[in-house]
C-alpha cells in the first residue's frame, strides 16, 4: 500500500466516522450511508477550509427541503418546536454547525494518524445548483447519509502538503 493510499484510507475513515457520529449524537436517525461517485449540485452547502498537512475543503450539502427537514428533526430531538417562519435560518445554522462538528472531529481522528490540520469557520452558500470543485485536489471522495430528513452529502477534497520523511 502506498503512502497516498494509506492517507486516503485514514482520511475517508476519519470523515465518514465523524459524519455518522455527529448525526447520531444529535439524535438524527441514520438509515444508511453510501459512497457516491460525484458531488452533485445542491441548494445549500456549508464549506470548511482545511489547512496544515492537508489543504482543501469539506462540503456538507443537501437540497433546501432536506436542510429544513434536518434542522426540524434536530429541534424535535431536543424537545423544541421549530418556527416555520425561521426555516431558512434554521437550515443554514444546522448545516454550519454540523459541518463544523464533522470537520473538528475528523481532524482529531487524523491527528491519531500523524496528520496535523486546522480548519476555518464554516461558510454557508444557498442558491440553485451550487457545485464546487478544487482543481488541484489529489484526494477526494463523497459520502451520502440518509435519514427521515432525506439525504445529505459530505464531499472532501484535499491535497497532501505534509513533508515526506526521508526514512519512510
Amino acid at each position: 500500500m502506498t503512502a497516498v493510499d494509506k492517507l486516503n484510507g485514514s482520511l475517508k475513515k476519519s470523515f465518514t466516522d465523524a459524519l455518522y457520529e455527529v448525526f447520531s449524537e444529535n439524535s438524527i436517525v441514520v438509515n444508511g450511508t453510501r459512497d457516491e461517485t460525484t458531488f452533485k449540485p445542491m441548494q445549500i452547502i456549508s464549506v470548511i477550509g482545511i489547512t496544515g498537512d492537508l489543504q482543501g475543503s469539506i462540503f456538507l450539502g443537501c437540497n433546501r427541503d432536506e436542510g429544513i427537514g434536518l434542522g426540524t428533526e434536530l429541534f424535535r430531538a431536543q424537545g423544541l418546536a421549530a418556527d416555520p417562519a425561521g426555516a431558512d435560518s434554521l437550515m443554514r445554522s444546522t448545516m454550519a454547525e454540523f459541518s463544523n462538528q464533522i470537520a473538528g472531529r475528523a481532524i482529531m481522528y487524523l491527528q491519531n494518524h500523524e496528520t496535523d490540520c486546522n480548519m476555518t469557520p464554516p461558510t454557508v452558500f444557498t442558491g440553485y445548483s451550487i457545485h464546487s470543485e478544487l482543481c488541484q485536489a489529489v484526494l477526494r471522495f463523497t459520502v451520502s447519509i440518509q435519514g427521515a430528513f432525506g439525504e445529505a452529502h459530505l464531499h472532501v477534497e484535499v491535497k497532501n502538503m505534509k513533508k515526506k520523511d526521508k526514512n519512510s
